[in-house]
């Protein structure tokens, strides 16, 4: 029911651009930061076995989107921008600064079945630390008691669930060897007064927490920042050709 990837979603950015092509790699990213368009575990399969895929609508003949690898692209610095509400921030106070407690956190939560989306841990000046966890926020809902048992094992000295919470992130083959992405990023957000809480990046992907109620607002600013509706993207050669 969709026409392709775009640049980010058409129901916010309306002016927002299908893509012709998008690497396995970056849709994975896209899958994993809130677009909907395919599961993670569709593309894990085809870049593994090397499948071909073409995202297009059911409803009419228009071409599509086409996932490729990466060395049939010209690299661009951001390919999209995707929103998740669906997530929620938990943070663990006071914990004591020992080894081992990342792992107490982790091995918790999964054996509970929550997977663990970002973990960032803050140092502060007494010898112990914070850890903030994004989850998803069904999860947050039903591990309550989890939750209190992991801050048990860990001697954490109070736990806090935020709900109201979001995940915006930028996409990009070229992010990693782009100077100044990051800073761009930064200042689109800040230009609208919104407030990052936790940052993660990779190769491809930059991730910001913010608040719920500023998602549609960061996305709008980030694209309008990046250009995304006139950024043109192009096979360097034939996908076909490099997948025979």
């Amino acid at each position: 029911d969709v026409d392709g990837v775009f640049t980010a979603d058409p129901r916010i950015v309306p002016d927002a651009r299908l893509l012709p092509f998008v690497t396995y790699q970056e849709m994975l990213e896209f899958a994993a930061s809130g677009s909907k368009v395919l599961h993670p575990r569709c593309v894990e399969i085809a870049h593994k076995f090397n499948v071909p895929l073409i995202v297009r609508s059911s409803f009419h003949d228009r071409p599509g989107t086409t996932i490729v690898k990466e060395e049939v692209l010209e690299k661009v610095s951001i390919t999209g921008v995707t929103g998740d509400s669906e997530v929620a921030r938990v943070a663990l106070t006071r914990v004591r600064d020992v080894p081992g407690i990342a792992a107490k956190v982790s091995q918790c939560l999964s054996e509970a079945g929550v997977n663990i989306q970002l973990i960032i841990q803050g140092i502060r000046h007494d010898q112990t630390n914070d850890i903030s966890l994004v989850i998803d926020q069904k999860d947050a809902q039903r591990i309550q008691e989890t939750l209190n048992m992991v801050a048990g094992e860990v001697e954490a000295e109070g736990i806090q669930v935020d709900t109201n919470v979001a995940k915006v992130s930028i996409v990009g083959s070229g992010i990693a060897s782009t100077p100044g992405i990051a800073a761009r990023l930064f200042q689109a957000l800040a230009s609208e007064n919104i407030n990052v809480e936790l940052i993660s990046s990779s190769e491809v992907r930059i991730s910001c927490i913010i608040r719920e109620n500023d998602l549609n607002a960061s996305i709008k600013a980030i694209h309008r920042e990046f250009d995304l509706s006139f950024k043109k993207r192009q096979a360097v050669s034939s996908p076909t050709q490099q997948q025979g």
